[in-house]
């Protein structure tokens, strides 16, 4: 049998009125009574009328997460969820995830329908890639309380500075005297960062002086990544450098340059790349430009409560800094003499 406030009442010896305050978080009842009325509603197993409190507040203390089933559209590390996690529960909100196919998504009025029938009060929508044409437009429309995670919107949205990130990992090879560095990306699935982090790299070369290099390998050639790989690192040009857009390009670079091509490493090739944590290979630490995960789920749930509060004031974007780790993957540019072989020799020489 459900605990009433009218029992919690004959318990502690005060009146109802009282305890529904204290319940209620309202009214000016001291601290010793409140702690009294919670201690014995706890022990008596209450458990607060959700529904009543949505009717009086207009609130459902929820927040939907929305996602798309197309797994690379809605990528979604676990220190991200935990940021999202920690941030509601230190406001008492629960979370309700939302994952839709596309086509229905688009479907006119479904954003409203969502908010209404999952009981939310407000959005984080976690498309971040290949973002459906129109959805930013209907989110727009609607008029309702979101945020974009991890995609970089005009407005309303938390996402990595990621131009800022690759500027700082270019640097960070500059600093150990590398001048032949390259951006190395294979695939590309449609995220901004695609591009942000090739502007940054771009940026931070021609400020030294230095003319950028891009390797790309597009999502049709991914069985040719190995050959690929091969024939840009045995080049007569080869970097000495890389900045890796992914683990899985830090990956083959690594591999290949080591296994195929027995360089050592980091002192013949170094490579930094970008990850939620530091990238751990087999026999190696990749130095990692570690991009603020647990950070961007808490400012996501604080812009969102924000504009629970105001929903008619849209909020400008917050980009957010990633910091390096390093690793064992990044060494000071080191000169050979002229007997070195062929392929290696133009990197090498001072």
């Amino acid at each position: 049998m459900a605990v009433t406030v009218k029992d919690i009442s004959s318990r502690v010896g005060l009146s109802v009125p009282t305890v529904v305050q204290v319940l209620g978080d309202r009214g000016r009842i001291g601290q010793t009574t409140r702690a009294r009325v919670w201690s014995a509603a706890r022990e008596m197993g209450y458990r607060p009328h959700v529904a009543a409190k949505a009717m009086r507040t207009g609130r459902y203390g929820n927040v939907a997460l929305l996602m798309s089933t197309v797994g690379l559209r809605s990528l979604l590390p676990g220190s991200l969820m935990d940021g999202i996690n920690e941030a509601l529960s230190a406001q008492q909100l629960h979370l309700t995830v939302a994952k839709l196919p596309d086509d229905e998504m688009l479907r006119e009025g479904q954003i409203p329908r969502i908010l209404q029938e999952w009981f939310a009060d407000g959005l984080l929508i976690n498309y971040n890639a290949q973002i459906p044409s129109g959805l930013a437009e209907m989110v727009e429309q609607s008029r309702l309380p979101s945020v974009w995670i991890n995609s970089r919107q005009a407005q309303n949205c938390v996402y990595p500075d990621d131009v800022d990130a690759a500027r700082q990992a270019t640097e960070h090879l500059l600093s150990l005297g590398h001048q032949k560095i390259a951006y190395v990306m294979y695939g590309g699935w449609g995220h901004y960062s695609t591009t942000d982090r090739q502007a940054g790299y771009e940026a931070a070369m021609r400020k030294a002086g230095l003319t950028p290099r891009t390797i790309h390998v597009g999502d049709s050639e991914v069985p040719q990544r190995k050959e690929f790989t091969l024939a840009w690192l045995s080049a007569a040009d080869r970097p000495t450098a890389v900045v890796a857009y992914s683990p899985q390009a830090a990956w083959w670079v690594h591999k290949v340059a080591q296994t195929d091509l027995r360089l050592s490493l980091p002192q013949d090739l170094s490579i930094v790349s970008f990850d939620d944590s530091l990238i751990q290979h087999v026999d190696a630490v990749i130095d990692t430009m570690v991009l603020p995960e647990a950070d961007m789920g808490h400012k996501a749930v604080e812009l969102l409560m924000d504009r629970i509060e105001v929903p008619a004031v849209s909020q400008a974007g917050i980009s957010l800094k990633s910091v390096l780790e390093q690793g064992n993957s990044c060494a000071p540019r080191v000169c050979r003499p002229r007997g070195w072989p062929p392929f290696m020799e133009d990197g090498y020489e001072a």
